[in-house]
């Protein structure tokens, strides 16, 4: 991996990205492949935590905030605060 990180031909061909992690560092990633003209491809966002999107998924779903809090209660989804 150190190889590849100082190899100048991955750098030149964008084989290798930073992003931004939450905590201000950055990290060096690997670029996204295939590199194509019209729908290049990038990095969005991070990845969530564990629970981080439970609510809004599951809200998606049509089911209430109350809903939600049950399901948690009953330890059958975790929240990004449990």
């Amino acid at each position: 991996m150190a190889d590849i990180a100082a190899d100048p031909h991955y750098q030149a061909r964008g084989m290798l990205d930073s992003v931004q992690m939450d905590d201000g560092s950055t990290l060096a990633v690997p670029g996204i492949t295939p590199k194509l003209s019209l729908t290049p491809g990038g990095h969005r966002r991070n990845a969530p935590t564990l629970g981080q999107d439970t609510d809004a998924v599951l809200q998606e779903l049509g089911l209430t905030p109350e809903q939600i809090q049950g399901l948690k209660d009953k330890g059958i989804v975790s929240g990004a605060n449990q």
